[in-house]
Parts: structure tokens; sequence; C-alpha cells
């Protein structure tokens, strides 16, 4: 379908879990032109058999369209001083890693996961055993063509993301710089963030909020300047993945609109 922000729909990824496409979004993605960033859950991977994941492959692959993958990540702190949530951390990641060759993502999104307000006495323990978890699976990614993106969440200040991204920048894993993210844990400006991480930057995701609470608003209905993020974006010359990220359907056209200002 010809839809008016066709341009912009080209352009961007638009973030769905996996279950909602297989009961409810499918054909609305294949009927707009729509490139997913598909969300990947431990309910999916449990229940999932590999031809429903294979079904939903096919019709993005015979469309043409682009796929970024986005890994589960409830409970999974890759840092975890415990060897045996770890080792659950390891299993989830596994179990995502046999979607790859399925979907062919672009990208696979995965939160970082360092969170100062339970892990702050054990920060330099806690980076290391996450590098080491996230160098085996960039390797491993690497074999696809497939990128790996550490997202911020509650990390409150980029200096907490540097620490994870520096030691993996060879190994062509960078940030996904998630708006929402901080805007609503960080007291740090986005502009801050983005002058001292843009070396590592290789996919956004878009969202808004009130600087409370990671609300999911259309892009324009809260408080973040998307300015010092396309700003830093277009003075670098720099060309991340872009992916919205809306919790209902009519935020995503009113994000897609908002965005014709900027792409």
């Amino acid at each position: 379908m010809n839809h008016p922000l066709q341009h912009i729909i080209r352009q961007v990824q638009v973030n769905a879990p996996i279950r909602l496409l297989k009961y409810k979004y499918l054909k609305p993605f294949i009927k707009f032109g729509l490139n997913p960033e598909i969300g990947i859950d431990a309910m999916a991977l449990d229940r999932f058999s590999p031809k429903a994941f294979s079904s939903i492959a096919d019709e993005f692959i015979m469309n043409g369209r682009t796929i970024t993958m986005h890994a589960p990540f409830w409970d999974l702190p890759p840092g975890s001083p415990d060897s045996e949530i770890r080792r659950v951390v390891k299993k989830r990641l596994d179990q995502t890693l046999k979607l790859i060759p399925v979907f062919a993502p672009k990208t696979l999104v995965c939160h970082a996961g360092y969170d100062p307000r339970n892990y702050s006495s054990l920060k330099d323990d806690w980076i290391k055993r996450s590098v080491d978890i996230w160098g085996w699976l960039s390797g491993e990614l690497e074999a696809h063509g497939t990128q790996l993106m550490l997202e911020n969440v509650h990390e409150g200040h980029p200096e907490e993301m540097l620490m994870i991204l520096e030691p993996l920048h060879s190994s062509g894993v960078r940030w996904c710089m998630d708006a929402g993210h901080q805007s609503a844990f960080s007291s740090i400006s986005t502009h801050h963030w983005m002058t001292m991480l843009f070396p590592y930057l290789g996919q956004v995701h878009l969202h808004d909020n009130n600087g409370r609470a990671d609300e999911h608003l259309a892009l324009g209905k809260g408080c973040i300047d998307f300015n010092d993020i396309f700003g830093v974006i277009r003075d670098r010359k720099l060309n991340p993945v872009m992916t919205i990220e809306p919790h209902a359907e009519p935020d995503l056209w009113a994000s897609l609109t908002f965005l014709d200002g900027y792409l």
C-alpha cells in the first residue's frame, strides 16, 4: 500500500512483540510496508514452534522487509554475581541465537542491564562478567552478518554504558540509544549522552515520555527534545538504525508524522 508517509516508513523499524505479530499485527505490517523490530520474549521461546517462527520470518523476507530483533530482557542481568542467573541468561541468548538464521536480522538489540541501584557495590566485577557475555554473543552473531546493539535502560550516566561499550568496540558491538529510557532514568542531559557516546552509536530507539516514567508516548507528546539526538546524528554524519517503539497503534502514525520533520 502506498501510504503518504511511505518515505518515512522505508527508513525506520517498528518494534512489535512477536506474539502480537503472530496473533494481530502481521497483516497490517505487510499492508503498510513496515519494517519490523521483532521482540522475542521467554514466553515465545518456550511456546512457539520452529514453524511458527519461520512462518512470520518468511512473510517479511518474501515482502523485502528489513528485519531487526530485540532479545529477551526481563530478569536477565548479564553481569549477575549469581552463576545460576548467568546460566539462564546464556540459555535465553542461546535460544535467541537459533532464530538468527531464520530471521536474518540486521541487528540484535539487548539491554546492557547495568542498574546502579542494585549493582553499584559490584560495578567492576559486574561489568567484566557482562562484557564476557556480550563478547561471546557478538562473535556468534558476526557469522550471520548481524550486529549486536546494547541498549541503555537504568544506566544513570553515559560513563556506565561507556565501561561496557569501550572494551567491545573492536568486536563491532554498538550502542542503541534509547531516548525514552535516558529521559526517564537519567538526570544527565540527552546532549551529554549523545556527545559522549556518539562514536559507539549504531541504533536509536524512539519514544517519548514526561521525564518521570517509561511511558512510550508518541514522539512529540512528551518532554524529550529530539533536536539533541538528531542534531548530533546530523552534525556527525551518523547513520544509525532508527526504531519507533509505540505501545498503541495511533502512536505509530503520530510518530511517523513527527519524524517527517527530521528524516
